[in-house]
């Protein structure tokens, strides 16, 4: 009897199961992945003779399936209550994986008659000094460290972080408990992968010859200053790498993003559950840029905090670990008062291969959006994300025109600069369509800054992007809007880039993995409708 009622609760499981992978609605985006789900294929008599249509069609059945992302919750729920840790949950460091730059970058991509590579500083020795003071606590974690002297002007930060921390999936490593943790990406890269990125800088300086000054700003990861001791071997510092970079520049003034997010340790200058950085963090790193480019800069009194409460960012879907959706966190950005502004967009139009196909015509809409609380999105606050090329017109007057080319973490840079340019242009390196000269000298720009993350600076996808601009031609545009074919630029997401090779297993604690198989960043594929959202205003107000 008994058995025929356990053959019959089965049955019924498999049979309710069946029916709902069979017959309900499947979705086409997954919010705790963020990113679009497989479509079913287009079904062609060649597609299905060569197997390649029944393969898409498992690939779309296996990866669309119903209510998706309330399975995957649950299955991270049951895994966290039934995890085991001999020595208690504050001592766990569980290894699954990482995402790591190469030390034998080479520069087989580049024509090499295009590269001068610099020599190579060896990286500064990093030792500890106790005579310099600490830095204070972080959100309930006890974090300490010291600004050691280099040969440089440059500074390293020495952090000394007393939490617990375990390694969750993709090598995201998780720090803090409660509502205190913080989800960090760990870094693989060398003092040698950064030189393309410095050659492509150095390359824009001398084209665009003196009239134009350019800058480097080089923004780190948070792991830099909030990895626990324990958990510092899955990762490697970052500061050499970006001390590399700037020694190799010539002619290119260095933004100390590293130093400036070093003395505001304390305050929340990173996201805990996003991969980005916080707009205040953005904020002191503009403030050493308007520093050095000599024009003024408004304290943080002049802006209009706003808060989008209840925020969980990329890193709950990279690290499948449910403590990450437990512990929101507010996403403050800032609007600068006192000075007027309005932003002209051109969005571009990207195929399923994330290629650029047409673009729209220019059209004025709002520089931030609106999120409500508990948006998983609030990070494309910001233009509503990347896949445009944003002109913003200011009322300050003073002759200084700013390009700004960067990956994600430049959206939030901007709008602390309208006090200080009277135009900003902000292009994206995966989403341009004209000579990088040629607009730079039609707009009457004065100063161009790269603003990147330590991931895309170490990659191969941006610095060759950047001398893809200098020759590529200009698309010819028309009322409707422009049709063009740039050169193919498969990036998915700007966090890390792929492909990026792998160092040697045995030279970490963790094993890589494959780059692709990790989901695409919305801040940067933009799988959410923001963008779209602004082209829907704009007709809507025609």
């Amino acid at each position: 009897m008994h058995n025929r009622i356990f053959i019959f609760i089965i049955g019924a499981i498999f049979a309710t199961l069946a029916i709902v992978f069979s017959f309900f609605p499947r979705p086409t985006f997954s919010e705790l992945e963020r990113r679009d789900l497989r479509r079913f294929p287009d079904f062609s008599m060649t597609a299905l003779s060569d197997g390649s249509f029944m393969e898409a069609v498992s690939s779309w059945f296996s990866d669309s399936e119903p209510f998706r992302d309330r399975f995957m919750t649950a299955s991270m729920q049951v895994k966290h209550m039934l995890s085991y840790h001999p020595g208690g949950e504050e001592d766990a460091v569980t290894f699954h994986g990482s995402v790591v730059a190469s030390d034998d970058e080479d520069f087989a991509d580049e024509d090499p008659e295009e590269i001068d590579v610099p020599v190579i500083p060896e990286p500064t020795q990093i030792v500890d000094d106790s005579s310099l003071s600490p830095v204070g606590d972080v959100s309930g974690e006890h974090v300490s460290g010291a600004v050691v002297e280099s040969s440089s002007s440059q500074q390293a930060y020495v952090p000394t972080v007393e939490e617990n921390a375990k390694l969750g999936n993709s090598g995201i490593i998780i720090v803090g408990s409660g509502e205190n943790v913080r989800a960090l990406m760990a870094f693989g890269g060398s003092a040698k992968s950064g030189l393309r990125y410095a050659s492509a800088v150095n390359l824009y300086k001398e084209t665009l010859g003196p009239d134009v000054n350019v800058y480097s700003m080089v923004v780190p990861l948070a792991t830099e200053y909030y990895c626990p001791e324990k958990a510092r071997k899955t990762t490697r510092p970052i500061f050499p790498v970006i001390k590399a970079i700037n020694d190799s520049l010539r002619g290119v003034v260095p933004v100390d993003a590293y130093g400036a997010l070093a003395a505001h340790v304390d305050e929340p200058i990173f996201l805990r559950t996003d991969h980005h950085w916080a707009p205040l963090g953005a904020y002191y790193a503009a403030q050493d840029f308007a520093k050095k480019a000599g024009v003024p800069f408004m304290p943080i009194e002049s802006y209009k905090a706003d808060t989008v409460h209840r925020f969980v960012g990329t890193m709950y879907g990279y690290s499948k670990d449910i403590s990450v959706k437990k512990a929101p966190e507010d996403f403050v950005y800032y609007r600068p008062l006192g000075v007027d502004y309005q932003t002209t967009y051109v969005v571009f139009n990207l195929d399923e291969n994330f290629h650029i196909v047409s673009e729209t015509k220019p059209f004025k809409s709002s520089y931030f959006k609106k999120f409500n609380d508990g948006a998983s999105g609030a990070y494309c606050t910001f233009m509503g994300g990347d896949q445009c090329l944003v002109k913003v017109e200011t009322s300050t007057k003073n002759g200084r025109r700013l390009v700004i080319l960067k990956d994600s973490y430049g959206n939030a840079v901007p709008s602390f600069l309208f006090g200080s340019f009277e135009e900003v242009h902000i292009i994206d390196f995966r989403y341009f369509t004209r000579n990088i000269v040629d607009y730079i000298h039609e707009n009457a720009v004065t100063d161009v800054l790269f603003v990147h993350n330590i991931f895309n600076v170490c990659g191969s996808a941006a610095s060759s992007a950047y001398r893809r601009f200098l020759r590529q031609k200009s698309a010819a545009t028309s009322r409707t809007g422009v049709t063009v074919k740039p050169e193919p630029l498969s990036v998915k997401n700007d966090t890390v880039q792929a492909p990026v090779p792998e160092i040697p297993v045995d030279t970490l604690a963790v094993k890589p993995v494959a780059v692709d198989s990790l989901p695409p960043l919305p801040a940067d594929t933009i799988p959410s409708d923001s963008v779209q959202d602004i082209v829907n205003l704009h007709e809507n107000q025609e």
